[in-house]
C-alpha cells in the first residue's frame, strides 16, 4: 500500500487524441443587457488583475417556479395552523431556508419580519408576472 502513490505517478499511460468541442467558436452569445457587471471596491484594473472578475447573467423569473413557491408557502401556513399537534418533523421554509422542528416553531418563524418581507416580495413578483402573462395575449389582438 505504501508504493501506491508512486505507482500511480510513474505508470505508463496511453496517448489520447484531443477532440475538438462540437460547438466551438460560439462565444459571446449573450446580449449586453443580460450582463451584470462585476464591481468590487478596491479591485485592481482588469489589465493589472491576474484573475479578472467575470460578468454575471441576469435570469428571468419563471412564472411556474413562482407559482410553485407560492403553493409551498400556502402549505407552510396550513401546517403552521396545526400548531397544537406534537409531531416533530423538520419543516423547511423555502424562502428563508430555515428549518423548523415542529408546526409551532414554523408558526413563530412565519411571524418574523424577515420572513414576512420575503414572502411579500415573492407574492408581489408572482402577481406581477401573472399580470404580465394576462396582458400579453390582449396586446397581440
Amino acid at each position: 500500500m505504501a508504493g501506491t502513490p508512486h505507482r500511480l505517478m510513474t505508470r505508463k499511460r496511453e496517448w489520447v487524441q484531443p477532440r475538438q468541442a462540437q460547438r466551438r467558436h460560439l462565444w459571446n452569445q449573450l446580449r449586453e443587457e443580460w450582463k451584470i457587471q462585476a464591481v468590487v471596491e478596491g479591485a485592481l484594473e482588469v489589465d493589472d488583475n491576474v484573475l479578472p472578475l467575470l460578468d454575471g447573467v441576469s435570469l428571468e423569473l419563471s412564472i411556474g417556479n413562482l407559482r410553485a413557491l407560492r403553493k409551498k408557502l400556502q402549505d407552510l401556513h396550513v401546517q403552521a395552523s396545526n400548531c397544537r399537534t406534537s409531531t416533530e418533523r423538520m419543516i423547511r421554509c423555502p424562502v428563508c431556508d430555515v428549518m423548523s422542528l415542529n408546526p409551532y416553531d414554523l408558526l413563530q418563524h412565519l411571524r418574523t419580519k424577515t420572513h414576512m418581507d420575503k414572502e411579500r416580495q415573492v407574492l408581489d413578483l408572482c402577481d406581477e408576472k401573472s399580470a404580465e402573462m394576462n396582458q400579453a395575449p390582449s396586446n397581440s389582438k
